[in-house]
């Protein structure tokens, strides 16, 4: 593709992709989702990317299947608990050898167990059909475990972690915690001003003693933490000590868990 376009040829390109899109939604189901906080796609990109998912459409539609297991060249294997420490480590560094051999990468959000892993490659990722042939150039795969195992417990707990963190870091300019905030135009308003009282944050310890979710209509979770921080006004001259029990609500929007309420110990 020429990247020397003028004017005219771009929004001629434009144009086309917008068909192409159009028409690989409604033939093949895909969805083509645009940030309006994020920069568009110069046309000339777009298009080699459009020919790349038409290329994988095809090879989807019309190639040769496998399983991974013989994708990989059917390595022996046994049932994870008849091996010991060294057997079960020999055959996973193995088996994470010969997938990434083949573009296909394997892992987990969360800590698991050897033998879950080396369990879940064998029982669930193995039997998978793939294409015989190569995939394109550039092109991966990607398995992970939560996706097969999902974890709600784990999930609320990692996204108060990331959510207290970012709002305890008032140098942050961007302000990353209120993208993990469901309401800040009214209840949760004050975030702001807490975070604009201090020039800045030590945070010493947090942990997560207790998560209730409530699987209803929509699901919501319930966290109790401690925290233990200090918070300086601007030039140190002040300083506020938070430590003790602190409370959270979360709710589930879209697959995505965001901060209903919180509630802070108060400053000593």
């Amino acid at each position: 593709m020429d990247d020397n376009l003028n004017e005219e040829e771009k929004e001629k390109l434009r144009l086309e992709n917008e068909i192409r899109k159009i028409k690989l939604e409604l033939e093949k189901g895909a969805k083509f989702i645009e940030d309006p906080d994020m920069p568009g796609l110069p046309p000339e990109i777009e298009n080699e990317f459009l020919n790349y998912i038409e290329q994988f459409e095809d090879m989807r539609e019309d190639g040769p299947k496998m399983t991974i297991l013989e994708k990989i060249g059917s390595p022996l294997f046994k049932n994870p608990e008849m091996l010991d420490e060294e057997e079960l480590n020999e055959s996973l560094e193995l088996f994470f050898q010969l997938l990434n051999e083949h573009d296909i990468y394997v892992d987990s959000l969360y800590e698991i167990d050897d033998r879950e892993m080396y369990r879940f490659i064998t029982e669930d990722i193995f039997p998978q059909e793939v294409f015989t042939h190569n995939l394109l150039d550039g092109m991966m795969m990607h398995f992970n475990y939560e996706d097969y195992y999902p974890d709600v417990i784990k999930d609320v707990i990692a996204q108060i972690n990331d959510f207290m963190e970012h709002l305890l870091d008032v140098a942050d300019t961007e302000q990353l915690f209120q993208y993990e905030v469901n309401d800040l135009s009214t209840s949760n308003k004050w975030l702001y001003d807490f975070r604009d009282s201090y020039h800045n944050i030590d945070l010493h310890d947090m942990n997560v003693n207790a998560v209730t979710v409530h699987e209803e209509e929509v699901l919501t979770a319930e966290v109790v933490f401690d925290i233990s921080f200090d918070a300086y006004t601007n030039g140190r001259t002040e300083k506020h000590s938070f430590n003790g029990t602190a409370y959270a609500t979360l709710i589930d929007v879209s697959g995505d868990w965001l901060i209903q309420t919180l509630s802070l110990p108060k400053a000593i």
